[in-house]
């Protein structure tokens, strides 16, 4: 059930996997179910290279601040590539950082619970973190942590 109320793309890709899973074997049904999570992130506009190499601009100001624009996309399967930029050009050097969406296409549901997640681990290092630019995305479900599309030009 908590599936389902996180939205269609992350229902339509649990039954898929489990489906697979009952219908092969573990490793196929996996394998499955992760080509089925690229197939919905590509139908709703992920280039193929934003897949794995995340797109970013990252900014160091001269009072300290760093402000990272992210574009094309923030998926599960690039978020440990960004999550290393971030912590790297902030976070390791007590910087505050400001994370800009404003240019992605697509936020994945993943990526929004990690975003949080590390906002809480900024938080106990004293460094702030600021997420901005996802106004002008739209949810893909009515959780809060549901995928984002991008509706509007910047």
């Amino acid at each position: 059930m908590n599936v389902y109320r996180g939205g269609k793309e992350p229902f339509v890709f649990f039954v898929t996997t489990i489906i697979a899973v009952l219908a092969t074997d573990l490793l196929l049904g996996i394998a499955i179910g992760i080509a089925t999570k690229f197939a919905i992130h590509y139908l709703n506009g992920v280039s193929l290279k934003s897949f794995l190499f995340p797109d970013r601009d990252i900014e160091e100001r001269d009072n300290g601040e760093v402000t990272i624009r992210v574009a094309q996309s923030a998926v599960f399967s690039n978020w440990i590539a960004f999550r290393k930029q971030v912590v790297g050009a902030s976070l390791t050097q007590g910087k505050s950082c400001t994370l800009d969406f404003a240019n992605t296409h697509v936020v994945d549901h993943n990526v929004l619970e990690k975003l949080h997640k590390l906002e809480d681990e900024f938080q106990r290092a004293g460094v702030e973190l600021i997420v901005v630019g996802l106004e002008g995305h739209q949810t893909l479900s009515v959780h809060t942590m549901a995928a984002q599309k991008l509706t509007v030009t910047v």
